[in-house]
């Protein structure tokens, strides 16, 4: 039996039954099948090569609006609509046979690839489907990235940035983009700086991997001047090297805004005084100068001595002729020995006032400066005195520089003095007696 007349006979038994009529009725089994249901299945990916066939590498696209469409030839009916899974997938069930479009929506660049045949549609496209009974049908829906422009970027101006300001792009303006294909381009910077210059290039990419990339300038302003640190005064020997690394080191400095500073110096000199002047000086210009003081320390001064003698001696110790040097201050021993008959007078020349006894003939001379210097020494005469024989006479031989000797009793004697000196003769008597006789021996 089939569902038309199925659906009658019930109908003549609600009826009956309404107008009260006794129903005697007599059933035979009949055998009754449901038509079987059918299904569309939609996938979508990405077919990046666009060979209308889901390769290795090729992605599934999620979140893709799909609908299904009811045609009897002439008007559609929307069925349902739903958006892809992360499998790419959508599926419409419990279908009965009838011809159906299954519509993909239009996005961006994005063109299909498969399958082939599709025609537009209310912003998109649609496969037709002729869906028989039981039958379930899967609809692959390829698309490609049809997208060669690059995205276009709107930049930020270029800035002015007070030195220890922040360049953060939140500050100093970020860069924006669109896409004709892509509704959300990436946009990234990365920065590169000279001295006091950032130059900042903005990146915008689509999916299809198109970019553009511009540059904007960050100047940042330094007008402060870095902090310079000399090295400590020193002091060294005469002739040592005066490099920084003999004298202490290199000066140090520090830039708020400047990675690198560069160092300087200059020397003046005065006598045994350097005065270096250090100077740093920042990428902007800035500069800032310290002062180190170099102090040379001169060598003792050295003095030579001149000796020598005149007649009748000479100098023993130490010696005759130059000697040295000798540093400032320091003593050096005389020794004046005369020759026979000779006697030590005295010692004269530029060092004279210098020398601790002159008249002495053993004695020093303290260096203060060049010195010469002579030992002198002159002849001894020699004065003989006799006596008388008896004791009531006396005779007093006297100088001006000695101590008076005294013969008496009849004695007799020789005494020697250097020449030019005064003797001072005295005798003495009892009643009639002098000295029979004096005379100088020479």
């Amino acid at each position: 039996m089939g569902a038309g007349k199925t659906v009658g006979l019930l109908l003549a038994i609600i009826l009956l039954v309404i107008v009260g009529m006794p129903i005697h009725m007599a059933f035979a089994q009949v055998e009754s099948t449901l038509p079987e249901t059918s299904s569309i299945t939609a996938h979508k990916f990405n077919d990046s090569n666009s060979n209308a066939i889901q390769d290795a590498g090729e992605e599934d696209i999620e979140g893709w609006l799909i609908r299904l469409y009811e045609w009897d030839g002439t008007d559609l009916e929307r069925i349902s609509e739903e958006r892809t899974n992360s499998a790419g997938l959508v599926s419409f069930s419990n279908l009965v046979p009838a011809t159906y479009k299954v519509w993909e929506e239009q996005i961006g660049c994005w063109q299909p690839t498969t399958p082939e045949g599709m025609n537009s549609l209310s912003g998109g496209y649609y496969a037709r489907i002729a869906l028989e009974e039981g039958q379930n049908v899967v609809v692959e829906f390829g698309n490609v990235l049809a997208d060669d422009e690059a995205p276009i970027i709107d930049m930020p101006e270029d800035v002015f940035v007070a030195c220890g300001g922040t360049t953060r792009p939140d500050s100093t303006g970020y860069a924006l983009a669109n896409d004709n294909c892509d509704p959300s381009p990436v946009v990234t910077y990365a920065d590169s700086r000279d001295g006091n210059v950032i130059t900042r290039t903005w990146t915008a990419s689509d999916a299809s991997g198109n970019s553009v990339g511009y540059d904007q300038f960050i100047t940042v302003e330094d007008t402060s001047e870095p902090i310079i640190v000399c090295p400590g005064a020193i002091t060294i020997e005469d002739g040592d090297p005066t490099y920084p690394s003999n004298t202490g080191g290199w000066a140090s400095a520090t830039d708020d805004c400047s990675d690198n500073v560069d160092i300087t110096y200059s020397d003046s000199r005065n006598q045994n005084t350097i005065t270096r002047t250090w100077t740093a000086t920042d990428s902007a210009g800035n500069t800032a100068s310290c002062v180190q003081v170099i102090t040379i320390m001169e060598p003792a001064p050295t003095y030579s001595l001149t000796i020598a003698s005149g007649e009748g001696g000479s100098v023993t110790t130490p010696g005759e002729g130059t000697f040295g040097p000798y540093y400032h201050g320091e003593t050096v021993n005389l020794v004046a020995t005369p020759d026979t008959d000779y006697s030590f007078v005295n010692w004269t020349g530029t060092g004279a006032s210098a020398i601790d006894d002159p008249n002495s003939a053993s004695t020093f001379i303290t260096m203060n400066g060049d010195y010469e210097i002579q030992a002198n020494f002159v002849p001894i005469q020699w004065l003989r005195v006799n006596g008388v024989l008896n004791n009531c006479c006396s005779i007093t031989i006297d100088t001006d520089d000695n101590t008076p000797n005294e013969l008496s009793n009849g004695d007799s004697g020789v005494f020697a003095f250097p020449e030019g000196t005064a003797v001072t003769l005295s005798a003495t008597t009892c009643a009639d007696c002098c000295g029979e006789e004096s005379q100088f021996l020479y």
